[in-house]
């Protein structure tokens, strides 16, 4: 599961790419990590 935050200094500083198993990504991150994959 990926969680969407636009907040990457709080999140990515304290707590890393991660937060109970999921991933966090900025809504961006999530955009070209699908184009690469060909989902999008």
């Amino acid at each position: 599961m990926i969680r969407l935050t636009l907040d990457r200094t709080d999140f990515h500083a304290s707590l890393g790419p991660q937060l109970y198993g999921m991933d966090i990504r900025t809504p961006a991150d999530f955009l070209i990590e699908q184009r690469l994959k060909g989902s999008i």
